[in-house]
């Protein structure tokens, strides 16, 4: 009696290690009252963002002074939105906003800038960007696989030789 051995091929990866979400914040700024110049920056600092996966900035804000204020927001010099202030920041409570910045993000200083209009007086409470550095490189095989699928080739080369004859 013959005993045949099929190699079997399994192949498993270890995904990369995913960290959560990382957030980059300003923390509560409290009252920030925007006046005259009518301009506001923060800068965020972040560690190795990745380019590819979504990136997502949050502003909480509202009005201070006046009726509404068409605030436009800019991203390292490139404009990823805008927000209207038309809404008390302390009655009836601040808005928040998110943008999505997936692409624009770089290491180190990201400047978050505010434009409104300098007649109105309008209030940035807090400022978020959420990113993730985990990498979007696809899983690497374990070693152990690669050593099975190393050992099981010669099986194959031989089975496939036998069967020729």
């Amino acid at each position: 009696m013959k005993l045949r051995f099929l190699p079997v091929l399994v192949l498993s990866t270890v995904a990369s290690l995913s960290a959560a979400p990382i957030t980059a914040t300003t923390g509560d700024l409290g009252h920030n009252v925007i006046y005259d110049p009518w301009t506001f920056s923060v800068d965020l600092n972040l560690t190795t963002p990745s380019n590819t996966l979504p990136a997502t900035l949050t502003v909480k804000y509202g009005m201070w002074n006046g009726s509404e204020d068409n605030v436009g927001v800019i991203l390292n010099g490139i404009v990823v939105g805008n927000f209207l202030t038309n809404n008390g920041y302390v009655k009836p409570g601040p808005l928040t906003t998110d943008f999505d910045v997936t692409g624009l993000l770089q290491d180190g200083a990201n400047t978050v800038s505010f434009i409104g209009e300098p007649e109105q007086d309008y209030v940035i409470g807090q400022v978020d960007l959420a990113y993730d550095n985990s990498g979007d490189a696809p899983g690497v095989p374990e070693p152990s696989t690669f050593l099975f699928v190393c050992s099981a080739l010669p099986g194959i080369m031989l089975l496939r030789r036998k069967k020729e004859q």
